[in-house]
C-alpha cells in the first residue's frame, strides 16, 4: 500500500465502517511495547480488514468546506443511525443543541485578546529587545502576555462552566507546561551565550550571510518580510513533521505533546532540545535574507503558534482554508494521530497530504465539542513525573533501551539502526483517518495528582512558580553580558528550583532534602552574591538603553526581603510537614 493510500479499517465493535475509526488506544505504541508496535507500524494495528478508498472518494473528502461542516456539525442526533456511534455517550444530553452565550463570544474575546496582545508586543518590541544587529527578539516581550492570555483563558472557562476536562487548568499540569517552557528559555539562553562565545564567529547565520550571501533582499521591502515568514514556515512545517515521523527528532518533540489538558499553558510546554534539532534550518535562508527580517519573523512565528492552544475557540470559517487554527491544532495534538504541522499556515499540509479536519470526525459521529472533546490530548504512553529531566531525557534513554533490546535479541544491525529513525508517524502521517470519542472516560486524563488542600502549601507552590519564572527572564536578558560561570550557577540554580517544585508534585521521598538544599544555597550563596550582581547589571542596562538608572539600593532591599520571606515560609512548611 502507498503512503497515499487511505486506509479504511472497521469500527470499535468490529461492525464495517467507511472510513478507519481509531479508538482511545490509537493506532501506535510509542515504543512502551515493543510487539504491539511492530504490528501497528504495517498499518494494521488493530487487527481490522484494510480496503482502499476510490480516488472519487478522496476528492470528496479533500474538497469538502470547512464552512459547509462548520454548520452541519454543530447538530446532535437523538437517535444514531450508524453501528460505530451507538455506542456513543452522547456528549450533551438533549437535542438539538444551542450554544449558550459566553460559548458563542469566547472566540471573540480570545481572538481579539490576541490582536490586542500583538499589537503592544509591536509596539514595545521594538524598544525593549532590539539586538545589535536590529533582530528583534518579539518573544520576550510576549511573555507577560501570555500570562495574560492564560488568565483570561482561564476565566472564561470558568464562567462558562466549560465541561471539557482538557481545558480545565490543573495545578500540576499547568506548572508542568509553564516550567517546561521556562526551562527551556533558560537552557536555550546558557546552549546561546555558549554558541556565542565559542562558535558563532566561526560559523553560525552572520558569518554565512556577511561572507557567503548568493543574493540580498532589501531588508527595508515589505516583500522580502514575506517571503521570509512564508519561507520559514515552510522550513517549520517539514522540520515539525520530521519531528513526528522520525524517533530521535520525535523524543526532542515529544514533551510539546505530553500534557493531557489543552490550554494555553500547553502552548509553553517545551522540550530543552527542539533547538538542537532544528539547529542547522536557519543556515541556507542565510544566502539572501538578511538577519534582522530572518530572526524576526521567526519570532513572529513563535508567537503565533501560541493561541492555537485552546478549546475555547471552535472555528474561524474563512480562515480555516488558509490557516493552522485552534480547530486544526487540537487534530495535531491527538495522541492517537500525527497530522497538522503548519506553524502559520495550514497551506503545507494541504498541499503534502498530511491534514485532517476535526469536524470530519464530529460529522461522521454526529458528535458536538458542546461538552467533551472528540480529542484525546497527551502521548500513547503516559507521563507519570512532574520532575522536569526525567520528562526531557527519558524518551532518548528509551531509544536507547529499545536499540539495546533489539541487539541483544540477535535482529538485524539495520533493524537496530532504525529504531531512532523510523517514528510514530512514519508509517501514518499520509493515511486518512476518522477518530472516535473515547468509549471509556477515564483515558482523557491518566496522571491526576491534586496539590494539598492546605492554603499555605498552596501559596508557597505559588510564589516558587513565580520565583522560577521570574529567574528564567532574567537569564534570559542578561546570560550575555555575564561571564560564563555566572551563567552556569544561574542555570544550575534555576534547575534546583524547578526540581524542588517536580518532586512536591510527586511526592518523592527526597523532596524534603532537595528543598533543604535549595533553602540553603538560596540564601547563602544565591542572594548574598548573585542578586546584587544581577540587580547592577540591570541598572547598567537601563542606564544605557533608556538613559536612566534604577534604584539599586531600594531594588535590593525589596529582592532580599522577598527571598528571604518566601524561604523561611518554606522552611516552616517544611519543618511542619506540610510540604
Amino acid at each position: 500500500m502507498g503512503d497515499d493510500d487511505v486506509d479504511v479499517v472497521g469500527s470499535n465493535d468490529g461492525t464495517a465502517a467507511t472510513e478507519e475509526c481509531i479508538d482511545e488506544n490509537g493506532i501506535l505504541s510509542d515504543g512502551e511495547e515493543e510487539e504491539a508496535e511492530e504490528e501497528e507500524l504495517n498499518g494494521n494495528g488493530n487487527g481490522f480488514p484494510v480496503r482502499q478508498l476510490s480516488v472519487g472518494e478522496k476528492k470528496k473528502h479533500l474538497l469538502q468546506s470547512p464552512l459547509a461542516l462548520s454548520s452541519t456539525s454543530r447538530r446532535i442526533s437523538c437517535s444514531p443511525s450508524s453501528a460505530s456511534s451507538s455506542a456513543i455517550i452522547n456528549p450533551r444530553p438533549g437535542c438539538p443543541f444551542e450554544k449558550t452565550f459566553m460559548e458563542k463570544i469566547n472566540p471573540v474575546i480570545i481572538t481579539s485578546a490576541c490582536i490586542a496582545c500583538a499589537a503592544f508586543v509591536g509596539i514595545v518590541g521594538p524598544k525593549l529587545a532590539r539586538g545589535g544587529d536590529g533582530y528583534v527578539n518579539y518573544v520576550l516581550p510576549a511573555a507577560p502576555c501570555f500570562m495574560i492570555m492564560i488568565l483570561l483563558e482561564l476565566f472564561l472557562a470558568t464562567l462558562t462552566k466549560y465541561k471539557s476536562q482538557a481545558a480545565h487548568h490543573d495545578w500540576a499540569d499547568s506548572w508542568g507546561s509553564m516550567s517546561a517552557g521556562s526551562s527551556q528559555m533558560v537552557i536555550l539562553t546558557f546552549v546561546a551565550s555558549t554558541v556565542e562565545k565559542l562558535i558563532a564567529p566561526y560559523f553560525g547565520y552572520n558569518v554565512v550571510w556577511n561572507n557567503y550571501a548568493l543574493g540580498r533582499l532589501d531588508a527595508d521591502a515589505w516583500s522580502t518580510w514575506v517571503i521570509s515568514l512564508a519561507a520559514f514556515d515552510f522550513t517549520f512545517y517539514w522540520a515539525h513533521r520530521f519531528g513526528h515521523t522520525s524517533e530521535i527528532f520525535w523524543a526532542g518533540h515529544k514533551v510539546h505533546h505530553s500534557s493531557e489538558r489543552y490550554n494555553l499553558t500547553t502552548a509553553l510546554r517545551q522540550s530543552w532540545f527542539q533547538g538542537v534539532c532544528t539547529l542547522a534550518m536557519p543556515l541556507p535562508f542565510a544566502f539572501f535574507i538578511p538577519p534582522k527580517v530572518f530572526f524576526t519573523t521567526s519570532a513572529w512565528n513563535i508567537i503565533y503558534q501560541f493561541w492555537v492552544h485552546t478549546c475555547l475557540v471552535d472555528r474561524l470559517g474563512f480562515f480555516e482554508w488558509f490557516l493552522s487554527t485552534p480547530s486544526h491544532h487540537r487534530i495535531h495534538h491527538d495522541r492517537r494521530l500525527h497530522k497538522n504541522y503548519g506553524g502559520i499556515l495550514i497551506i503545507w499540509d494541504r498541499l503534502f497530504g498530511t491534514f485532517m479536519d476535526e469536524y470530519d470526525s464530529l460529522r461522521h459521529h454526529n458528535y458536538t465539542r458542546g461538552r467533551e472533546e472528540i480529542v484525546l490530548f497527551g502521548v500513547q504512553k503516559v507521563v507519570s513525573t512532574w520532575l522536569e529531566p526525567p520528562l526531557q531525557l527519558t524518551s532518548f534513554m528509551e531509544i536507547w533501551d529499545r536499540m539495546k533490546k533489539k541487539w541483544n535479541r540477535g535482529d538485524s544491525l539495520a533493524s537496530v539502526l532504525l529504531v531512532p529513525i523510523i517514528g510514530p508517524g512514519y508509517y501514518t502521517t499520509l493515511k486518512h483517518r476518522i477518530i472516535n470519542p473515547p468509549q471509556n472516560e477515564d483515558t482523557r486524563i491518566r496522571l491526576k495528582r491534586p496539590l494539598s488542600s492546605f492554603l499555605p502549601s498552596r501559596i508557597y507552590f505559588v510564589a516558587q512558580f513565580v520565583e522560577t519564572v521570574t529567574m528564567s527572564v532574567v537569564i534570559a536578558f542578561f546570560a550575555s553580558s555575564v561571564s560564563m560561570s555566572t551563567t552556569v550557577f544561574l542555570t544550575a540554580y534555576y534547575l534546583l528550583v524547578v526540581s524542588t517544585i517536580g518532586l512536591y508534585l510527586d511526592k518523592h521521598h527526597l523532596h524534603y532534602v532537595v528543598h533543604a538544599l535549595k533553602v540553603i544555597i538560596s540564601l547563602g550563596v544565591f542572594l548574598p552574591h548573585f542578586v546584587p550582581l544581577v540587580i547592577h547589571d540591570a541598572s547598567e542596562y537601563a542606564e544605557a538603553k533608556y538613559g536612566t538608572g534604577i534604584d539599586t539600593a531600594l531594588i535590593k532591599n525589596i529582592v532580599f526581603t522577598l527571598l528571604i520571606a518566601h524561604n523561611s515560609f518554606g522552611l516552616l512548611l517544611q519543618l511542619a510537614k506540610k510540604l
